[in-house]
């Protein structure tokens, strides 16, 4: 292999073997025009400076050390459809910065020279490893099942599709996966109603799970009539964005936001792993004087300092397990599970 990715959270490099959640970013759409501008005026949102043109791609690394991404999957369909690309590796020429020819643009010519939906561009990726993209969505707080959530909001959309096929025009924007009214139930044709999932509101909200408009219409595009439909494709759909908006939740809570990755020659999984730690122990050394997080306050930092010391011990077995492979440390072995 001739080469690393750089997980662009955490920074450590991503080598051979590993699983890999990528983002394909472009320049944003937004207001700000400039993406240097964009990143240096508060406040910064996920898509502030980069935006997503894909939802999640899971992956690996080819022989190269570029990502490549399992085929089969809905995120990846929705990419090329997007794209007007035959494959990924049709794609992937596309990311060449001297390649200026990659063109976004309303399917139909005649509406894209008329509202000017054109666009130049050289997309990027936002790499990770797959454990910081799952830990990252953990942190989004959200508490619906994901399979559940999707079926839900798959079965809004569907009854929607047929209403609009009925002429109950009305439901138009949420035939296209749009957000329903309110965020109570939802009232089928049949008379059932349904809670309304939070993924049914990922393309009408804003801040922080935007999409290029380009991909957006073109999933939308892609579940054009699925009253008429088993639904499979559009519950997976909804799976991926509920990944999407999950991810895009956690980012911000982070406080950052999407950004290319680096491609670097060298693995630095020590050096990583230092500044983890060290951030790790200056972040709790005085917890419980501070204010918000000490005693005299109502919040719940002793349960999370409690679970965080839980894994930090589980931590330290797993390096003196991997310590008692080599000779010199052999006698970790005894001392580990």
């Amino acid at each position: 292999m001739s080469g690393y990715l750089a997980d662009f959270i955490t920074g450590r490099s991503i080598g051979e073997g590993e699983r890999i959640v990528a983002f394909v970013i472009i320049p944003t759409e937004a207001a700000w025009k400039d993406g240097g501008k964009s990143a240096a005026h508060p406040p910064c949102y996920p898509h502030d400076r980069f935006m997503p043109l894909s939802l999640p791609l899971v992956g690996g690394m080819d022989d190269d050390g570029f990502f490549i991404p399992d085929h089969n999957q809905v995120s990846l369909g929705h990419l090329l459809s997007t794209t007007r690309f035959e494959s990924w590796h049709d794609f992937r020429r596309a990311m060449n910065p001297r390649d200026n020819s990659f063109e976004l643009s309303h399917p139909d010519p005649e509406m894209a020279t008329r509202f000017n939906l054109r666009r130049q561009v050289v997309p990027g990726l936002s790499v990770m490893h797959q454990s910081t993209f799952c830990c990252i969505v953990g942190l989004s707080g959200i508490e619906e099942d994901p399979t559940e959530a999707a079926a839900r909001a798959a079965l809004i959309a569907m009854d929607a599709s047929e209403r609009v096929a009925n002429r109950e025009l009305d439901y138009i924007a949420l035939a296209k996966l749009g957000k329903p009214y309110g965020r109570g139930d939802y009232e089928l044709l049949s008379g059932r109603t349904v809670p309304v999932p939070m993924v049914s509101g990922v393309f009408s909200e804003t801040a922080p799970w935007e999409i290029s408009h380009y991909a957006r219409d073109a999933i939308g595009r892609a579940h054009r009539d699925s009253h008429l439909t088993d639904g499979t494709a559009l519950r997976q759909t909804f799976e991926a964005l509920g990944d999407f908006q999950r991810f895009c939740i956690g980012l911000s809570v982070l406080n950052r936001y999407f950004e290319p990755s680096i491609f670097t020659r060298h693995d630095n999984l020590f050096e990583a792993a230092e500044v983890q730690l060290n951030d790790i122990e200056n972040a709790v050394q005085g917890i419980s004087s501070r204010r918000a997080y000490g005693p005299a306050y109502v919040n719940n930092a002793g349960d999370q300092l409690a679970a965080l010391a839980t894994r930090l011990r589980a931590t330290l077995d797993a390096v003196e397990w991997e310590m008692a492979s080599y000779p010199v440390y052999g006698a970790y072995k005894e001392r580990t599970p």
